[in-house]
């Protein structure tokens, strides 16, 4: 079985895949596919990273918040909205860079249809 997942990048640097198929076999592969649907258009959206060894540690998230430049118009694509990045452990949150979470070491990957 084939699932269709285009993904796109979420700004600067990031490194992105488009059109691609994903396998859902053992050896999961990516292929590029000719179709393209806007309604299969995938975006980063959160990246989680454990601290520690398994059965043990801690989790943390970098959560990506969509900011709509323009009120008047809350049905503006998600790939036109200001992007800001945030860290969140426990009670701590700061903002960081978008580098930043591409440099963790994701445990889990969340994306959201765009």
């Amino acid at each position: 079985m084939q699932m269709s997942l285009n993904v796109i990048p979420t700004g600067g640097n990031s490194i992105h895949m488009a059109n691609a198929d994903v396998a859902s076999s053992s050896s999961s592969s990516l292929q590029p596919s000719p179709s393209s649907s806007r309604s299969k258009l995938y975006g980063l959206s959160a990246v989680v990273e454990h601290y520690g060894k398994c059965g043990g540690g801690h989790y943390a998230v970098y959560r990506r918040i969509a900011s709509n430049p323009d009120p008047e118009d809350p049905g503006q694509p998600l790939a036109c909205l200001g992007k800001r990045w945030f860290y969140i452990s426990d009670g701590h949150v700061s903002e960081v860079s978008e580098d930043d979470v591409l440099g963790a070491e994701a445990t889990l990957l969340f994306y959201e249809r765009l």
